[in-house]
């Protein structure tokens, strides 16, 4: 497809030549009328020397009245005849001419037809463009719409989630918190030999009896560590260890 501007200049040139050729053939049409009219005057000479031959002509006598004969000059029949072929030629010319205009004018309206109705189907084309555009536009911000507010509902189901994410990772560093309490509350007692033997070194030895619940070996364990620390294989205390005797009130 050609662009605009070149269309343009097309349709110019194509005009241009068909208002020439109208305007050459309308120059053959006043030449032709003005053939017609030096015609016209070229058959003035022979009709008027008729009209004044005619007076000459007649003749009154006592019985009646005569007509004599004409005698036409040579040079006002050449003159009449020349008129006559120019009066033929122009009303030839201008039958042939009219017909070539009518043509021409028929072409040129012919064409302008058509440049409307391409400039009517161009607008028309326009308008249904801007009006799919106008369509498209509002499509456009349609979605644009249902796009914001989807984004609002997930911005708000983030917000959700990362405060649920907040609330469980509360709820388990509580629980975690909770089992390293009861892990320190069943988990045995242990003592540190060696923090133990600095802490008790230099104190006067005694004799000690430990005790612990029968039933309760974790107490037991501990009451162990005990004798061992306070014992012949720590500070060497003398010591007994065992369980409670039942007639001890617990």
């Amino acid at each position: 497809m050609l662009p605009p501007v070149q269309v343009k200049y097309i349709d110019d040139l194509m005009r241009s030549d068909l208002l020439y050729w109208r305007d050459l053939w309308f120059g053959w049409l006043l030449l032709s009328t003005k053939l017609v009219v030096v015609g016209l005057i070229l058959e003035g000479p022979e009709l008027i020397h008729e009209f004044f031959s005619i007076r000459g002509r007649v003749r009154v006598e006592a019985f009646g009245a005569s007509l004599q004969e004409s005698h036409t000059p040579d040079w006002v029949k050449i003159v009449a005849l020349l008129g006559w072929l120019l009066i033929v030629a122009g009303v030839a010319g201008e039958w042939i001419t009219d017909a070539v205009i009518s043509d021409a004018d028929n072409n040129i309206q012919a064409f302008n037809n058509a440049l409307l109705a391409e400039a009517a189907k161009e607008a028309g084309d326009a308008k249904s463009s801007a009006q799919g555009a106008s369509l498209a536009a509002r499509e456009s911000r349609v979605e644009a719409e249902k796009a914001r507010q989807k984004a609002g509902e997930v911005a708000k189901e983030a917000d959700a989630i990362e405060r649920q994410l907040g609330k469980v990772a509360k709820e388990q560093f509580a629980l975690q918190w909770h089992i390293n309490l009861v892990a320190k509350s069943v988990s045995p007692r242990l003592i540190d030999r060696k923090r133990f033997t600095q802490l008790m070194r230099g104190q006067p030895k005694a004799s000690v009896e430990i005790w612990y619940e029968p039933n309760d070996e974790e107490a037991k364990f501990l009451a162990m560590q005990l004798n061992i620390s306070l014992g012949k294989d720590g500070l060497g205390w003398d010591t007994q260890v065992g369980p409670f005797p039942d007639v001890f009130p617990r």
